[in-house]
């Protein structure tokens, strides 16, 4: 997603960052995603599930974004 979004805006700064993933974040990626949303004009947030969250036998009732 990110290399897409700089191949098509080659000329605008386009600043990352990781936040947050099912399995493991820190306080320091959320606040540097944090900052960087504040700070933004425009944000793309990629959002989904891990592999093991979807498909046959692993339904979820829950369709709320989990928790790190």
């Amino acid at each position: 997603m990110l290399q897409g979004i700089k191949n098509i805006a080659p000329n605008v700064e386009v600043k990352y960052a990781k936040g947050s993933n099912i399995h493991s974040t820190t306080d320091e990626e959320i606040q540097k995603a944090t900052q960087i949303a504040t700070e933004s004009d425009i944000i793309v947030a990629v959002l989904g599930e891990d592999r093991e969250m979807s498909g046959e036998a692993a339904s979820r009732s829950d369709i709320r974004i989990p928790e790190a």
